[in-house]
């Protein structure tokens, strides 16, 4: 194998070039040279995956290792993330600036998301049968002296949900 050296695309250090397309002297480099500064974040600016968060990948051919972006940032810059996710505090997926980033556990990662308006509840969510309005007028019917067998009957959805919403176990934010 032919190695040349040459000069890092990125930082400019000097290294010994093993193929055609390694023009970065390390992943971290290669890394920081896919990402803008957008603000106070860094953003990702090559693929994202379904969620908008940043994918970067390391290695080659059968050793590749895939990561979310700021999973792996956090990895390089502050130390292993274990089995905690990486959380951010200004919201945005493609932000891999450190400073904006937090470990914490699924229930961290929960809180976090429903704080910032993110958990779909209610109508939002895509398995609803329901709308805020329905709820609304299940309880006032309920209240009414109905039972929740007669209300059932004028819903898409059995008396156990029926039951949930007028003593208000779920759509607590109606």
């Amino acid at each position: 194998m032919n190695l040349s050296v040459r000069s890092c695309d990125q930082c400019g250090r000097s290294f010994k070039k093993s193929g055609p397309c390694n023009i970065y002297c390390s992943d971290l480099c290669r890394f920081w040279s896919k990402t803008t500064r957008a603000g106070k974040c860094i953003e990702w600016t090559a693929a994202t995956d379904k969620d908008g968060y940043g994918k970067f990948q390391t290695g080659k051919h059968k050793c590749q290792s895939h990561y979310r972006a700021h999973k792996w940032i956090h990895e390089q810059l502050v130390g292993p993330v274990g089995d905690e996710y990486v959380l951010h505090k200004c919201d945005n997926p493609r932000c891999v600036n450190v400073k904006h980033l937090f470990l914490g556990d699924a229930a961290d990662n929960h809180a976090d998301s429903k704080s910032k308006g993110r958990h779909s509840h209610g109508s939002k969510n895509g398995m609803s049968k329901l709308t805020e309005t329905q709820v609304r007028q299940i309880r006032r019917k309920y209240d009414q002296g109905m039972t929740l067998d007669e209300i059932a009957d004028q819903y898409p959805v059995t008396v156990g949900p029926i039951h949930q919403i007028v003593t208000r176990k779920t759509w607590k934010h109606v």
